[in-house]
């Protein structure tokens, strides 16, 4: 996903004192993400429109 641009990383310093990545999503990442839900919900809403009739 970071090579993709939708996720953006740098290292930090956890609450706990350790070193650790922190991911923050991109506005690609928010546009692939939105576009992923759509695809998501088409689906869902297909197979519950199967399933009513079944």
């Amino acid at each position: 996903m970071e090579q993709d641009g939708w996720i953006s990383a740098a290292w930090g310093t956890s609450e706990l004192g350790r070193r650790a990545r922190f991911y923050e999503i991109t506005d690609a990442g928010q546009r692939q993400l939105d576009s992923e839900k759509e695809h998501w919900l088409a689906i869902t809403n297909a197979v519950n429109h199967v399933l009513q009739w079944a």
